[in-house]
Formats: C-alpha cells, structure tokens, sequence
C-alpha cells in the first residue's frame, strides 16, 4: 500500500532469461519422447507475473468477488538496530513466544486479545526495542530460539557476512583493462564442470572481423566498410 517504488534492479529480463532456459529444456525432455520440435514464445510481463505474484495475491484468488484466503503473517518491514538492520520471521506462536522470550520479553504476547493484536503489540515493542542494542546483539539471541532471522546486508557489509564467505559466493579476478574486480560466482555447483571465467566481454569493434568474415565478407569488403566508417 501507499505509493509504488521502483526496483532498481532488472528483475524483467533475468527472470525472462531464467524462465526461456527452463522452457527450452522442458521442450527438449519432450522432443526425446516425440521425436518433434516446438517454437516457445515468452513476453517478459507474463515471466515477472508467473515470477512474482503467486505468493502476493491470494487475497485475489476467489472469483467473482470473494476476498480469498489471507497470508498466515504479513511480511515484516527489516527492524532498526543501533548499527544497522535485522529480519525476523517468526511464522508461529511458537515464534513469537520464543522471541520475545529471548529478548526478556515475554509479556508482550501474552493476554486474551485476539491473536493480530498480540502480534501488532510485539511488532510495535520490537520496533521501539531493537534500536537499543546492535544487531549482533539481538541476532545471536534470536538464532538461539530458533527462529530464522538475518542480518540486513548492504554494499559495505554483505562481503563480509559469514554465509557468502563460506559459500565462496564472491570472487575477485583480473581484468585485462579494469584491474582486479569482484563479480558473483555461478550458483551452481557441479562436481565435474564447474562453471570458470573462460574470456571477458569484448571491446567494441573487436570481432568485427571475425563475425563479417563467418558472414561471407572478404578481407577488402571489410577495409572498406572500415573506411566508409560503416563499421567499427
């Protein structure tokens, strides 16, 4: 609710590209069982909609008018902490109760109101509570009820966080007009061809004559077409 906000992220074309990699190979397990091919067709709208709004619109599932079925919990915004911020997602009340036990109060969602208002109660309390301590302070609290919860990374935090750095989920390589850089790792792991850094993007105009010559141009077509500046 309240005004939209942009993601700024191009989340349309990778779950586009995700989406037509699994489509090809569903239409190949296929064609080994037909022994026939198939044209795919995918608008990226369609791939962030499949993507995206399975899990966000049950309240709009029911036709013609029915309201649907309510998530279990609303998803909690990130909670302030003296240094930063934390996620929390306690599913239960089981959650709850061990949370707030965890943070010396358990009071909060005690009582005979209705469930909702035990809970806003505890979310209003944490928001007024978490900013007293840091978040190593609370989380190691948390992560000992059980109860899944994380740190909030930014740019100047997330290459350090203990998760990535035993998933070796970044690394560094050198480039050969950039310097040494950081890029993300494959998220794949095989255990006999691990995806590697095999070449960097070309520099504008580098295989232009490779691909004009693989088209049929000759080496003089080609000087020509450089030096009416036709190509780079």
């Amino acid at each position: 609710q309240g005004r939209p906000r942009a993601v700024k992220n191009i989340l349309g074309d990778k779950v586009t590209a995700m989406t037509a990699a699994i489509s090809i190979l569903a239409a190949l397990n296929e064609s080994q069982r037909s022994g026939k091919g198939q044209h795919l067709q995918i608008a990226m709208i369609d791939a962030v909609a499949y993507y995206l709004m399975p899990d966000t619109a049950s309240r709009h599932t029911y036709l013609p008018h029915d309201a649907g079925i309510a998530p279990s919990m609303n998803t909690l915004e990130p909670f302030q902490t003296t240094d930063g911020y934390i996620t929390i997602a306690p599913l239960t009340d089981k959650h709850w109760t061990a949370i707030l036990k965890a943070v010396g109060h358990p009071e909060w969602f005690e009582g005979d109101e209705p469930r909702p208002e035990r809970v806003r109660r505890s979310i209003k309390s944490l928001i007024t509570l978490f900013p007293t301590q840091p978040s190593a302070y609370w989380l190691e609290r948390i992560e000992a009820a059980d109860v899944p919860c994380g740190p909030v990374n930014d740019y100047d935090s997330i290459w350090n966080d203990p998760q990535f750095v035993a998933n070796e989920t970044f690394f560094e390589y050198e480039h050969p007009r950039a310097g040494r850089v950081r890029a993300v790792r494959s998220p794949a792991r095989f255990s006999r061809t691990e995806p590697e850094l095999w070449r960097h993007p070309p520099d504008l105009g580098q295989h232009t004559d490779e691909i004009l010559g693989e088209f049929g141009f000759g080496t003089d077509e080609i000087s020509e077409l450089r030096a009416n500046r036709i190509v780079n």
